[in-house]
């Protein structure tokens, strides 16, 4: 018993330490839109126990309940660390008898002696629809329109329909636009399945991930009322200039709809409702893409397109002889960030420099995909010297003024001290070398003596002999072989390109697996992702192309320079645009979609493999 009152009393302790803890959040919350008549919910939650709350003047509507006072706590131990979560509720009903916009201004409450204030909350309050032979229909979020009685199960096309919107009719290429599914309904919604919408061909799709619990909620079009709910939303990216079709979209729904009729329980009357299913389309919509203008486009465009900056970092400024440092570029901004290209950095030729670190970190939202990458170069220089590491110019097409623009980095010296040769490693090699000539006689150490080396060869038979010359020749042949070998296998190794270009297929062949892997397991997003990397690691060690300058139009040009047939070049850059959309656009037939790409991926790098010299 003791026990149960000490654990109870540290649990209460550590909570409420950690609620004093947390930054006091003091909100309010209703609907945005409402009906006229339509009871709603006024909501004011803060995360600490508090007192004294003051609503604020809510005379412009009739307040049907509250305040009601709610609590909630919950508690977590991870690895030994405590959290725990507070709630205070307050909680009004409200309706209002005229249309138009309200404000409801921020409410005050106690939290430690300290006062503080909700936010203000804006209210468009619309008004009903003129119809008679209507009926209450509710949403689960307890809002309201109006719903026409059907008894036969005939639902007008105005009365339920799925309305595709799209932010631009008119873009540039690589320029964003969103697409937005939404459902309209003036009836109850029992499900929504079998939905079908385009893979949007000629476009760099994503999906913009919406709140996963979402309400309807109350829109009036062409001045009617609906309950509303967004089904799904796109982000696009045209890939090419000409009109671009979005193809239909197909959703399947199940209303309750009433009959008009009445049926009597054991609590009384009740009315019945039927479920009716009905297939929803919205027609083939097209995209006019211009191309990006000549006028203005400099050799350092790489294909960026939105708003972006660029930041540059050198992390030393003055180092030592074999002392690694980093360059850092970062590319932030709103546009195609996904697929847009890094400038390219003309490094001195007196400094290594190793393939750079890419990191990506973006999101995609309506306003388009957001974020930042993030480029890093490792160098070493190998001698001393002052080093100049030039500026490079970035250039992208801004979607707000429609014109080109440069960004230019600074240009960075590196101090390079010491020397090319570590002279303490060289004292003690050659220190290492003399022992060798040395023997320990008790505690005393002395040099061999050599002279009497050749007098003991000459005492031997075989010196001077025919055998003896012979297997001298012989050895020696094998020997200066052995030397000529073993200088051309350091030559390939020193040469990176060289043995990454032998490896390429091998390295190929292991994410082949890999990607295989995923397709059994029907992992679609890591096996996409598995199938580019092999394509794509394949022609970077194939063509000996960095990152930077892995693009389709550099793939294209190094094929058919190396004499590769111009329909596997083709069907190279196929698939590789097949793999792009696949990835990042919904499909169907998703099992037999990636089954057919890894056929095509394998029979591409089958045909470079034949063909590449």
């Amino acid at each position: 018993m003791k026990h149960y009152f000490f654990l109870t009393y540290l649990l209460l302790l550590v909570s409420s330490t950690a609620f004093a803890n947390d930054e006091v959040k003091f909100t309010a919350s209703a609907l945005e839109n409402v009906v006229v008549g339509q009871q709603f919910r006024l909501t004011y939650t803060v995360n600490q126990e508090a007192k004294d709350f003051r609503a604020p003047d809510l005379s412009q509507f009739s307040v049907i309940m509250g305040p009601s006072t709610s609590r909630s706590s919950s508690y977590q131990i991870i690895n030994g660390k405590t959290s725990a979560t507070f709630m205070l509720t307050y909680t009004y009903v409200l309706s209002v008898e005229t249309s138009g916009e309200y404000l409801i201004q921020p409410a005050n409450i106690t939290v430690n002696s300290q006062r503080y204030a909700s936010n203000v909350l804006k209210i468009n309050v619309l008004a009903g629809n003129s119809s008679t032979n209507t009926v209450t229909s509710t949403t689960g979020s307890g809002q309201s329109v109006a719903n026409v009685a059907t008894p036969n199960g005939n639902i007008a096309d105005d009365q339920l329909f799925v309305r595709q919107t799209i932010s631009k009719k008119s873009v540039y290429e690589q320029e964003a636009l969103v697409v937005t599914y939404k459902l309209y309904t003036r009836y109850d919604v029992g499900d929504i399945s079998n939905a079908k919408f385009p893979d949007f061909k000629g476009f760099f799709a994503q999906e913009i991930e919406l709140p996963k619990e979402r309400q309807f909620a109350v829109e009036k079009f062409e001045g009617i009322n609906y309950n509303t709910i967004v089904l799904k939303q796109y982000l696009l990216y045209p890939q090419r200039a000409g009109n671009i079709s979005i193809d239909k979209s197909e959703v399947q729904v199940i209303l309750r709809i009433p009959t008009n009729t009445r049926s009597r329980g054991f609590f009384g009357l009740f009315e019945n409702m039927q479920e009716v299913k009905k297939v929803l389309k919205t027609p083939t919509e097209t995209i006019r893409v211009k191309a990006l203008p000549n006028n203005g486009k400099s050799s350092s465009f790489l294909g960026a397109v939105g708003d972006f900056s660029v930041k540059t970092t050198l992390s030393k400024s003055a180092v030592q002889v074999n002392e690694a440092v980093s360059l850092k570029i970062t590319i932030s901004g709103n546009g195609n960030l996904r697929l847009l290209q890094y400038p390219t950095i003309k490094f001195p030729l007196d400094m290594e420099v190793y393939d750079p670190k890419v990191k990506n970190k973006f999101s995609t939202t309506s306003r388009g995909t957001v974020g930042t990458k993030e480029l890093e170069y490792i160098m070493i220089p190998r001698f001393a010297g002052t080093f100049e590491i030039p500026s490079t110019t970035f250039s992208y097409f801004d979607t707000k003024s429609y014109q080109y623009k440069a960004i230019i980095t600074p240009t960075y010296t590196l101090v390079v001290d010491g020397t090319s040769t570590d002279t303490t490693k060289s004292s003690v090699a050659v220190s290492l070398l003399l022992q060798e000539k040395v023997k320990v006689v008790g505690d005393d150490i002395r040099f061999i003596d050599t002279d009497n080396t050749l007098v003991m060869l000459k005492k031997s038979y075989l010196f001077g002999t025919a055998w003896f010359w012979a297997n001298y020749v012989v050895f020696s042949l094998l020997f200066l072989l052995l030397i000529l070998l073993l200088q051309k296998k350091l030559k390939e190794n020193a040469d990176v390109l060289l043995v990454r270009n032998k490896k390429a297929n091998q390295v190929a062949n292991k994410r082949f697996k890999l990607a295989y892997n995923h397709l059994q397991k029907k992992d679609e997003k890591a096996f996409y992702e598995e199938i580019m990397k092999a394509l794509w690691g394949y022609l970077s060690d194939k063509l000996s192309l960095s990152n930077v300058d892995l693009l389709k139009d550099n793939v294209q040009i190094e094929l058919l320079a190396i004499q590769v047939s111009e329909s596997t070049v083709q069907e190279t850059l196929s698939v590789l645009h097949d793999c792009e959309s696949a990835r990042y656009s919904p499909t169907a037939n998703t099992d037999q979609a990636m089954e057919r790409m890894y056929q095509l991926a394998i029979e591409t790098i089958t045909k470079l493999e034949n063909e590449i010299k």
